[in-house]
């Protein structure tokens, strides 16, 4: 139902994205329009706490937390699949905060930008539902990693620790990174690093700091301590106040790999680099899988790198692939940059481990062979002729397999034992001597001749 006469819509209606636009509330507790039942449901309420870093630092931090996650930094993750209605309900306690879904692009009211819906007072759920993926089809799907964070006054709230990702796999689950992923990857080395540096002078602003018009510094970000945040997605959520990453999970399979998910927290220039023969798979960039658009069905692509830039609220997946003759155990590292965004200057540096955890062995079948089947014989040379491949011995190795499939040492493995053929010696092509002219010439020839010991 809509109303022709938008004066004539009672407040608590709001039908259509008209009627919203042009009567929406500037802050509030709306309903949620188009309420379904949906298959996963987050509660999101605010807190402000002092954390202390492994540093030392200790700065309030601003956050979200679940019944369960406890105050820490970053907030939990939201996950769901592909072709689920989800529910993000948010608490934001005494001052007005929202959820905005960066990247998921759903209708206004669900969107959580303040300026363009309301900003929460008492409660709200946004819904939205995970748009499903098509094979080869590079505007459907949703699989992939995002970034959801306060939208009021956005860039202080998200300095003060307003974020978490959100992680959507395809409908299956996890396993797979998207609906047409032709690798897959190990879900026990599954990780996600969150680069985040801290300015601790805007950690003593106000919530609404420079919201009228009062020039407070909000231009002048000047990080001092950095971090490397994340946690080993294959675990529960840890419960840790800051959530330091100790390591990086890696496997050596090319068929298995270890799926790495960044997600930049940060407002200046970022540079990742991968170490030691470790090299990134690029896949996925802001949730959306790369693809080949030059052809209709778009098949997957990716791009191996050991080098990533990055700008803020920017999102990368990679399969992380570790150098030939890799194995568990070995460890490998990725190095996080930031530099200063006019001069180019690192600013500061943190080194994370990657690890090579234990997998299954890879699976390889044994060609069929046919014990009972008879080396057929090979051609004698001809004298002077072309060499054919039978005229040299094998040098290679003594235990090469035989045509049956026995083995060159053991006589085979062939029910009736067979006579081994020696390998043929290579001919030497005759020599043509010219005949002497005369005496003279046979007797200076057989004095050149090395006499025989």
């Amino acid at each position: 139902m809509s109303h022709a006469d938008i004066s004539g819509c009672p407040e608590h209606e709001l039908h259509t994205q008209v009627e919203f636009a042009t009567k929406q509330l500037h802050e509030g507790t709306p309903e949620t329009e188009f309420r379904q039942d949906p298959d996963r449901t987050f509660l999101r309420k605010f807190f402000g706490d002092k954390l202390e870093f492994p540093d030392g630092l200790e700065v309030e931090i601003w956050g979200f937390e679940d019944e369960t996650s406890g105050r820490g930094l970053p907030s939990p993750p939201i996950r769901a699949r592909e072709g689920e209605i989800v529910h993000v309900t948010l608490q934001p306690s005494k001052r007005v905060h929202t959820i905005h879904l960066h990247g998921i692009e759903p209708d206004p009211r669900n969107d959580g930008v303040g300026h363009t819906s309301f900003e929460v007072t008492g409660e709200y759920t946004y819904q939205f539902r995970a748009n499903a993926g098509v094979p080869g089809d590079p505007n459907e799907g949703m699989a992939g990693t995002y970034f959801y964070h306060c939208h009021v006054n956005t860039v202080l709230h998200v300095q003060r620790g307003m974020f978490g990702s959100m992680i959507f796999d395809p409908a299956e689950g996890r396993g797979k990174a998207f609906v047409d992923d032709p690798v897959g990857y190990d879900t026990r080395a599954e990780t996600i690093l969150v680069p985040y540096g801290v300015d601790p002078r805007w950690h003593e602003f106000i919530h609404a700091a420079g919201l009228d018009g009062e020039d407070v510094g909000l231009n002048d970000f000047r990080p001092t301590h950095f971090y490397a945040l994340g946690a080993d997605l294959n675990k529960p959520w840890p419960d840790t106040p800051v959530k330091v990453l100790d390591k990086i999970l890696a496997t050596a399979r090319p068929d298995k790999p270890g799926l790495l998910r960044i997600n930049n927290a940060g407002y200046i220039p970022t540079i990742i680099r991968f170490n030691d023969g470790l090299r990134a798979e690029v896949y996925s960039h802001d949730g959306r899988a790369l693809r080949n658009t030059s052809v209709t069905p778009s098949p997957p692509t990716s791009v191996t790198t050991t080098l990533l830039g990055f700008g803020a609220a920017e999102r990368y997946d990679m399969r992380l692939r570790p150098p030939a003759g890799a194995r568990p155990g070995d460890q490998f590292s990725v190095t996080i940059e930031w530099h200063q965004w006019v001069t180019g200057e690192v600013l500061g540096e943190v080194t994370v481990p990657v690890e090579i955890i234990e997998t299954d062995p890879i699976s390889v079948e044994e060609p069929e062979t046919e014990p009972d089947a008879q080396p057929g014989p090979s051609p004698e040379p001809d004298e002077g002729g072309p060499r054919l491949p039978g005229d040299h011995p094998v040098t290679s190795s003594p235990r090469r397999p035989a045509a049956g499939g026995g083995s060159g040492g053991s006589g085979g493995s062939a029910p009736a034992r067979r006579r081994r053929r020696r390998p043929l010696r290579k001919r030497r092509k005759p020599v043509r001597r010219e005949r002497p002219r005369n005496r003279r010439d046979a007797v200076r020839r057989r004095r050149r001749r090395p006499r025989r010991r």
